[in-house]
């Protein structure tokens, strides 16, 4: 399994039906669509949280996982016209003793999603929240537009 290479990273094709979320100060060889929030939890949990997710999701209709490299892949499924867009997380521990992620959703046809990759990785995100406590902003998530407040 190849996983995306997030430091060198291409969006160029893929910019108006793609999403891409990573920390603050990972570098990347794309610009990101918001800033990831941070978990309390153990990147192991996380990648635990978030692989029980996706398998207990009928969106996602394959699942492979990497927990030697904290790496997980999925293909999403629509429901109505059953596209399918492929999924990229990578989990990343932080200094705290806690954890982030980055995540690219990307639909593999069109040059527009009208949002579904947005609204799957905030759903995902939210799913996660209910799991693990965000570490900073509690009571919500912290995923900010970059150069922006929270959203």
């Amino acid at each position: 399994m190849t996983y995306v290479d997030f430091a060198t990273l291409d969006r160029s094709k893929k910019r108006g039906n793609s999403y891409l979320i990573a920390p603050e100060d990972m570098p990347l060889g794309a610009t990101k669509d918001a800033v990831a929030p941070k978990f309390r939890g153990t990147a192991e949990a996380l990648f635990h949280n978030l692989v029980a997710l996706l398998n207990s999701d009928d969106q996602f209709v394959e699942v492979k996982e990497d927990p030697v490299h904290s790496r997980v892949y999925a293909v999403a499924q629509t429901k109505l016209l059953k596209f399918k867009d492929d999924i990229d997380i990578q989990i990343i521990p932080t200094e705290a003793g806690g954890s982030t992620l980055a995540i690219y959703s990307r639909s593999r046809l069109g040059k527009s999603d009208f949002g579904v990759n947005k609204k799957r990785i905030e759903a995902l995100l939210s799913k996660l929240h209910k799991e693990d406590v965000v570490a900073e902003g509690e009571g919500g998530l912290t995923m900010k537009a970059p150069g922006h407040s929270a959203v």
